[in-house]
């Protein structure tokens, strides 16, 4: 039959297609790392597969036979893909059950000397089966909510398993050898078109959802970044970039009992996970202080560290967050913080030099290790005279790549250093409009993580200006 040049030119068209489209799979899974995508290709490229064995087989009723049953497999990778799209199950202990017995009673109709039709029969059932079989559950349990494109899948496994059985009928014929190859062809194309069309329409509903979701937690987080303030005796100015719609830096201010309270944070990783944990701390860290006003930050973030951690665990997830937890006494102006992160800056107006306060009081970040005593934990205390401004940001912001390229060097302490220095005389915000300023400029607006700082500038006791 593979004599006739039509039907080898039929059978390179499907050949052809076949490939085409596992590369294209291949491309998509690529550039989406998307699970359906992962499916589909994973479906073509067991199509080509299964050419093999079947060009090895080809003397003999049997051997045609077994040849043959291999499909199964590229049938059962496109059940799952159907399955997978329109959220059925697939039957595989009866489906393999059923594919075992096939091939034994096609193996004992070619012993008894049945004809081809009789020996391949079963065999082609079997190998027919798992598309048929979700489909039969797809029509009970989700027609209905189906839009087109999932329906026209739907069709076309239909149509595949139907042209599986025609093997029985057809395969020894050479006269229909064509027929047989033009419906292949026709059921290649159909998939071809189908199969893609129905994974785009899932993945873009899915993306659709996850977006909604990141939107909600963006606006969340967002509102929870400080306001620029002048407190009493306090300037305070913020600023925050997530390098996706919802990032892992962490800013915040509480004002509770004549206390303020300052943090800033970084959690491991950016995007929806540790914009969650952000929110988690935010959470921990709120009903502490209202539990506990009296509460050290050494406490704190001691007390927040449980919290976290447990959450995590519950989670399963392994994320944690470094953090600067700075409280003042509004009555005194003194300060106290703890942390473990990137080391505060303080530029001292009166001998206009920057200095550095290290951020190391407790190892590892918040969340990491539960089991982390209250010894520790420590803190520090420290002064700020009027003019004096203090800058505690994320390491976004001196690791901020010079044109988003880290080989070619990162933004550094130097130019906030400067930017401290020449801030005497203007504000707060137009200091970090200068900051931020030489950031967009250093990095072509190209950031790979999140952005965030405050700053805090003493005040003369009385100014109201």
């Amino acid at each position: 039959m593979r004599s006739d040049p039509v039907v080898q030119h039929l059978l390179l068209i499907i050949t052809g297609a076949v490939i085409i489209n596992a590369v294209f799979a291949a491309a998509l899974w690529r550039s989406t790392r998307d699970r359906l995508f992962r499916s589909l290709f994973i479906a073509w490229a067991i199509t080509i597969a299964g050419v093999f064995p079947q060009s090895l087989l080809v003397e003999g009723d049997l051997a045609v036979t077994l040849g043959f049953a291999f499909v199964f497999f590229s049938n059962a990778g496109f059940a799952h893909l159907l399955a997978t799209v329109t959220g059925v199950s697939t039957p595989w202990r009866p489906l393999a059950v059923g594919y075992a017995g096939g091939v034994a009673l096609s193996v004992a109709a070619a012993m008894a000397g049945a004809p081809f039709v009789l020996v391949a029969l079963p065999t082609s059932v079997a190998v027919a089966a798992p598309a048929l079989a979700v489909s039969v559950e797809v029509f009970r349990r989700r027609w209905s909510t189906l839009h087109v494109q999932g329906r026209a899948l739907v069709a076309s496994c239909v149509l595949y398993s139907l042209h599986i059985l025609d093997f029985a009928f057809l395969r020894d014929q050479p006269s229909l050898g064509a027929l047989g190859f033009s419906l292949a062809m026709l059921v290649t194309f159909a998939i071809s078109i189908s199969a893609p069309a129905a994974v785009l329409e899932v993945v873009t509903q899915r993306q659709a959802r996850l977006a909604a979701q990141l939107e909600i937690a963006r606006t969340v987080q967002t509102r929870l970044v400080p306001s620029d303030a002048r407190l009493d005796g306090l300037e305070f100015a913020a600023h925050m970039r997530a390098a996706e719609s919802v990032g892992g830096d962490y800013l915040h201010a509480f004002h509770v009992g004549g206390v303020d309270w300052f943090f800033v944070g970084d959690v491991t990783g950016h995007g929806f996970g540790a914009g969650l944990f952000t929110l988690m701390a935010h959470s921990a860290f709120a009903a502490i202080i209202e539990a506990r006003p009296e509460v050290s930050p050494r406490e704190l973030n001691h007390l927040a560290n449980r919290v976290l951690s447990a959450s995590l665990a519950r989670l399963q997830e392994r994320r944690s967050m470094t953090i600067v937890s700075v409280r003042r006494e509004a009555a005194t102006g003194r300060f106290r913080v703890s942390g473990s992160h990137e080391d505060l800056l303080v530029y001292r107006a009166s001998s206009g030099a920057v200095e550095s306060i290290p951020m190391s009081h407790f190892p590892f970040g918040l969340g990491f290790a539960p089991d982390l005593a209250r010894d520790a934990f420590g803190d520090a205390a420290f002064e700020l005279a009027p003019g004096d401004v203090l800058f505690a940001g994320t390491d976004g912001v001196f690791e901020a790549p010079r044109n988003g390229d880290h080989r070619s060097g990162h933004f550094g302490i130097q130019p906030v250093q400067e930017a401290l220095v020449a801030s005497g005389g203007v504000s707060l915000a137009e200091v970090r409009r200068r900051i931020v300023e030489r950031l967009d400029t250093f990095t072509q607006g190209h950031y790979d993580d999140d952005v965030a700082f405050l700053m805090l500038r003493a005040r003369p006791p009385g100014d109201a200006s």
